[in-house]
């Protein structure tokens, strides 16, 4: 988990796919992007959401289980703070991360 300011919410990293990108090859480099953590192995679709981004815009979040090459060091690009965080633990997420993340 990493926590965004100013609302101080914690959100998996995420973001946009580029023209021509494939969804797994956007997930990689989003997650190294905002972590510097590899991601060595996608394990699981665990769902996805439709939200309106800081833009405006609707946009859908889909949302992997993945396995990473080494738990750190986290190296943020976006976010103040980081976790691991237990599903039956989840520090303060938006309804939407809260609700996938449970079932």
């Amino acid at each position: 988990m990493a926590r965004r300011l100013p609302r101080g919410l914690w959100e998996l990293p995420s973001g946009g796919v580029e023209p021509g990108e494939r969804l797994v090859d956007a997930l990689c480099r989003e997650v190294v992007e905002e972590t510097g953590l590899t991601v060595t192995g996608v394990t699981g679709h665990a769902g996805s959401f439709d939200y309106a981004s800081r833009s405006g815009l609707r946009t859908r979040q889909f949302t992997f289980a993945v396995t990473v090459g080494a738990t750190g060091p986290v190296a943020l690009t976006e976010h103040d703070g980081s976790a691991w965080a237990d599903r039956g633990d989840l520090p303060a997420v938006g309804d939407e991360t809260r609700a996938l993340l449970a079932g």
